[in-house]
């Protein structure tokens, strides 16, 4: 018989914290290293309100479902919008109902992004599929860059070309695989931090816990998870780098940046391309370029994850409201009307029933 209990994730020991890293490892869908308990251990040391949901058979913890508390109920993934994967971590397919989940979680409900198509107790709130593209580099870089001229890309050419320019008008290329200095890291986030504001993105590394959470990570190193900063040099100017994660055999691809005065170099592919060719010096396969359409994406992948979005919910009058509010945005959001919709969504909102 199932049985689900809930634990904060702060109380989360070092003997539930290696069984969860077993199943990980079991499991070929949960590579990427926000399946690992250190990153909700990370998540759980600047935000309080991280929680884990113990799924026992028999008495043994069979997988975990860690969710963040946004309200006194609803939930979202661990993370947040800076979750890039998220889901039940298992060695296989678990039979939970997730109506069980929510009630055991003392949830209405539990919105997803980037779930694993195979996570199937989730497939009846499934709304969207989301591509998350992918640089296999099992074979090692050489193979990976020969396939991808064979194909008739020129993309890996043409970064090797900016390169050389590069270095004789600034000085001899240097890449740090690794990067420990946290100016560096602060660098880097400065530079993302502008991107953000030039593009009319909201600045997410305004908030204290995000940068608190991101130091966090790029403190932690274990055989399984680690933050890892890359960063990439010009004579002894830094000019680009890029802060993410990563697992055993999985690197996500998180936050790159780099020196604006630098752009018609492209440094961020020449970082990137930097990356793959370093990635089996620490033991990584895949470099995880997270989902989206960029078109660097597009020419660099070799293969894609397919991952959802949607949710789950238990039927209240909340819910309901959610769910028209949903409905009216996705009517009007291709429509001459998307900024009305969005006024009307906010003061449709305003009308919520007060949490029980």
């Amino acid at each position: 018989m199932v049985k689900i209990t809930t634990i904060p994730a702060r109380e989360l020991g070092p003997d539930l914290a290696r069984a969860w890293s077993a199943l990980q490892r079991a499991n070929g869908d949960l590579a990427s290293g926000y399946f690992h308990p250190e990153f909700t251990r990370c998540v759980a040391s600047v935000k309080p309100n991280v929680e884990v949901a113990l799924i026992e058979d028999l008495g043994k913890v069979v997988a975990f479902f860690p969710f963040e508390r946004v309200s006194q109920s609803l939930g979202e993934p661990v993370g947040g919008s800076l979750s890039d994967y998220h889901g039940i971590v298992s060695a296989g397919p678990v039979d939970v109902d997730p109506v069980d989940i929510l009630r055991a979680c003392n949830l209405i409900a539990w919105d997803f992004s980037h779930l694993p198509v195979s996570q199937s107790p989730f497939r009846g709130g499934v709304r969207r599929l989301v591509a998350s593209p992918r640089i296999d580099l099992t074979d090692g870089y050489a193979v990976y860059a020969e396939r991808k001229r064979a194909s008739g890309s020129d993309l890996i050419n043409r970064v090797a070309y900016l390169e050389r320019r590069l270095a004789r008008e600034y000085g001899p290329i240097r890449y740090a695989a690794d990067e420990t200095d946290h100016s560096v890291l602060d660098r880097v986030l400065a530079w993302k931090s502008a991107q953000y504001v030039m593009s009319g993105v909201p600045d997410i590394f305004r908030s204290s816990a995000t940068r608190a959470l991101l130091r966090t990570v790029h403190e932690t190193r274990t055989e399984g998870f680690a933050g890892v900063l890359s960063a990439l040099y010009a004579g002894d100017r830094l000019i680009a780098g890029h802060f993410g994660m990563r697992s055993l055999s999985s690197w996500h691809y998180w936050f790159p940046s780099y020196d604006p005065n630098f752009s018609k170099y492209s440094p961020g592919l020449i970082l990137l391309l930097k990356m793959a060719r370093s990635a089996s010096r620490l033991g990584v396969r895949v470099i995880d370029l997270g989902a989206g359409a960029a078109d660097y994406k597009a020419r660099l992948a070799t293969e894609s994850a397919t991952l959802t979005a949607g949710s789950i919910e238990l039927l209240t009058w909340r819910s309901v409201r959610r769910g028209v509010g949903r409905g009216v945005a996705a009517l009007l959001r291709n429509s001459r009307l998307e900024a009305p919709a969005r006024t009307l969504v906010r003061k449709w909102r305003s009308f919520a029933l007060p949490e029980s």
